[in-house]
């Protein structure tokens, strides 16, 4: 299954972990680009935009922050 992140700060980058541990194939996005970038150690790809990353994804998670 193809899943798209969105949002890998303090509690998105975790959650990407397990996915990426579960054997998804993850795709990220974060607006601070750096933020994103541990998940690629990974094995995540890093989409530049967010409709990047939704483009082919089966299932979106959001974990974005309130303001």
């Amino acid at each position: 299954m193809k899943v798209a992140l969105i949002g890998t700060g303090l509690m998105g980058r975790p959650m990407g972990e397990r996915v990426l541990a579960a054997g998804y194939h993850l795709t990220v996005f974060n607006r601070s680009r750096e933020k994103a970038e541990p998940l690629r150690s990974s094995g995540a790809e890093i989409a530049a935009t967010a409709a990047e990353a939704i483009g082919s994804a089966e299932c979106v998670l959001l974990m974005l922050a309130d303001g």
